[in-house]
């Protein structure tokens, strides 16, 4: 009997067509997954790298510096002969390594690790022409692993051997921090930069050979990657300006040098606790492509594919990732002052606002607020005695980008599709609107410790003017541990100096280097802290969706027992939103997924209501609204009709062995709909 054939429609083919036909369906088969498809297009945009930059090296080692002469590359295994000719470049390497007039830095780059144990090569050679080289920028994804060299022949990201004239970069810029105003001698195209220093080093040990998530294509490293290491000083033009002129800088593992909090009282620093913290923050490493908590990805690869981008947001958040996407918006070049905020956010100098004062702070931790306007804080930026912030400056029209905006299923779902259902009412809290979309105003110089955001939403953050050190933090072994043990390992984060050590041996920590354009989404109940080490505006927002509600329970069950002490802000909206997106279920999406854990998520806190106040909130306030009868009604139905009661349901939720971030399973969505359709008559 003859063995089946696997494509029969292909059997008469030629043999290359033939081939080629089930390459092409292989491919299609395998693109229908988000991460497998982005798998690929990371492999295919690292040969193209790759062979670019052995074309590069082949040009420069045939010319030996003689643009005149035609002799050809040396033949090399595996790498194709390139018949185009590039510039001509003289090695060499000038010394760019004066560091005269800088101020004292505390090194605090980690003794071990990709960037830290290697060293670079010795070049011995005379000074390179710089009329070659035209540009050099940092790829945003990993700021301290590619090079970007514009002006070449061929434009190469990771370059396999570098030609020492790429060594004399004393008068190329970094894209890096070129967005914050810094006195230098800038390129005539951009309005403001930071002068850098760069050396060249090789480095085979940057990722984990087995990366659960695939890195994005401009940023994935090769087994010869080379690393470049920038010594970014961000604190030389603050000093004596917008910080005492005393005040210490010191060295993060990414190599950026940043001021540390400083507020000067008779020659003592107020901010001591502060300064310390940040010294050791600086000590941890930067989070990098391949990281097992941390999706990276560049915009420029998913512009185009909106929907694969939602999709990848969504698993990520799912499975209690973060994900930061590089320039999704381009980098702006401004200036954080009023002009700034009429022109771009119809912000009012006069708007009354609520300051966050770091020294109120150090007399009163639960008590740093002061009363003033956006002027006045605008111009504080310039006194070296204060430090402060503002949070949560409403901005309704902000929010997602509309390409995104799907992925807020509370606003989308719960509200934009339940008003026929259940007209709204006169008690919807306006936080269910105005938290949808706000900014953020910080003075260099600004600690926010470790909390998470409350009542249970996703967030989400972009930074538009200045750069911020966004520090993430797992507990190690989470899908072991209990919601007891969870919230007895949170309350450590609560004194991060005294609980250093027990903290770092105990919990999983990485810092994102967040800069203009730069966008980051992480999960409900996230515990975080944020660095602002230069003057910086950011917007941001919070999002519900029904593939995350698993997460919004563990963080709001988080927030009962310890409200105050994990959150910086309170909110007390959620409630009604959730019995909105309750609502919606009889009519919901065909495209949304709903998985067994979140659902039950969702029915338990619209069911037991009045056991997800958060500590220090009002328990006496009425907690029905237009929505609520409907959504009891239908979350009272899914769990009979899947779990039989809610004791059950519960059972199966917190389940023994199971993760507290585990989704669970796929429900039906026929079995949904069946149960459901008698809430879907009019």
């Amino acid at each position: 009997m003859p063995r089946p054939v696997k494509y029969p429609e292909y059997a008469d083919l030629p043999p290359k067509e033939k081939h080629a036909a089930q390459k092409k369906r292989w491919f299609d088969n395998k693109k229908q997954d988000p991460e497998e498809a982005e798998r690929i297009r990371n492999r295919n945009a690292e040969n193209k790298r790759r062979s670019r930059a052995r074309q590069l090296l082949q040009k420069q080692q045939g010319t030996g510096g003689d643009s005149t002469s035609e002799q050809p590359p040396p033949k090399r295994h595996r790498i194709t002969k390139s018949d185009a000719t590039g510039p001509s470049h003289s090695a060499g390497l000038s010394d760019t390594s004066n560091n005269v007039g800088s101020p004292k830095v505390l090194d605090a780059t980690l003794p071990a690790g990709p960037s830290s144990n290697t060293t670079g090569p010795d070049h011995s050679a005379g000074p390179a022409d710089p009329s070659h080289i035209t540009e050099l920028s940092t790829v945003p994804d990993d700021r301290t692993s590619t090079a970007h060299v514009i002006g070449l022949s061929n434009v190469v990201h990771d370059l396999i051997h570098i030609d020492p004239v790429l060594s004399d970069l004393h008068k190329a810029e970094s894209r890096q921090y070129a967005n914050i105003s810094v006195t230098t001698n800038t390129h005539s195209t951009r309005d403001a930069c930071t002068m850098t220093e760069l050396s060249l080093v090789l480095n085979n040990s940057s990722l984990p050979e087995n990366d659960p998530i695939p890195p994005s294509p401009s940023s994935t490293l090769t087994d010869l990657d080379v690393v470049l290491p920038v010594n970014n000083d961000l604190a030389s033009h603050m000093l004596g300006s917008e910080v005492p002129k005393e005040s210490e800088t010191v060295r993060w593992s990414d190599g950026s040098i940043t001021v540390v909090p400083c507020i000067l009282k008779d020659g003592v620093n107020l901010c001591r606790d502060d300064a310390n913290t940040v010294k050791n923050f600086a000590k941890l490493p930067e989070s990098r492509p391949g990281s097992e908590y941390v999706k990276h990805v560049h915009f420029r690869d998913w512009r185009s594919k909106p929907a694969e981008l939602r999709e990848l947001i969504t698993v990520t958040l799912r499975k209690n990732k973060a994900i930061v996407i590089r320039e999704m918006e381009t980098p702006e070049h401004a200036t954080l002052d009023v002009d700034y905020l009429e022109d771009h956010y119809g912000v009012s100098p006069y708007m009354r606002v609520v300051i966050h004062d770091v020294e109120e702070r150090t007399k009163d931790y639960s008590n740093p607020y002061k009363a003033g306007t956006v002027e006045q804080f605008i111009g504080d930026i310039h006194d070296p005695s204060k430090i402060q912030c503002v949070l949560d400056v409403p901005s309704a029209q902000g929010g997602l980008p509309p390409f995104l905006s799907t992925l807020d299923h509370g606003i989308v779902n719960g509200w934009n599709q339940t008003t026929n259902d259940c007209p709204v009412g006169d008690q919807v809290h306006p936080d269910n609107f105005t938290i949808r979309g706000w900014s953020l105003f910080h003075h260099g110089g600004f600690l926010t410790y470790p909390h998470h955001d409350s009542d249970g939403s996703a967030t989400y953050v972009k930074v538009k003017i200045g750069m911020k050190k966004w520090l993430l933090f797992w507990p190690k072994d989470e899908h072991l541990i209990s919601r007891t043990a969870l919230i007895k390992l949170a309350e450590l984060l609560t004194d991060y100096e005294k609980n250093r050590k027990y903290i770092e041996s105990t919990w999983h920590i990485e810092v994102i280097t967040l800069l203009s354009g730069d966008f980051l989404v992480q999960p409900p109940g996230q515990f975080h802290a944020v660095y602002t080490p230069v003057k910086t505006l950011a917007d941001g927002g919070h999002a519900l969706n029904f593939e995350w509600l698993h997460l919004t329970e563990l963080s709001r069950y988080l927030d009962i027992k310890k409200g105050k002490s994990f959150t910086n802000q309170m909110h007390e909206h959620t409630l009604e939103t959730l019995q909105r997106m309750v609502v919606n279920l009889p009519r919901i999406n065909r495209r949304i997924r709903i998985y067994t854990r979140p659902l039950i998520a969702l029915c338990v806190m619209v069911l037991q209501a009045h056991k997800y106040l958060a500590a220090g909130s009002d328990k006496k306030k009425s907690l029905d609204t237009n929505s609520t009868g409907r959504a009891r009604a239908i979350s009272k139905a899914i769990i009979e009709c899947f779990w039989q009661d809610l004791d059950s349901a519960i059972k199966t939720y917190r389940k023994p062995g199971t993760s507290q971030t585990d989704s669970g399973d796929l429900i039906s969505r026929e079995a949904l709909q069946s149960c459901l359709e008698s809430f879907t008559h009019f």
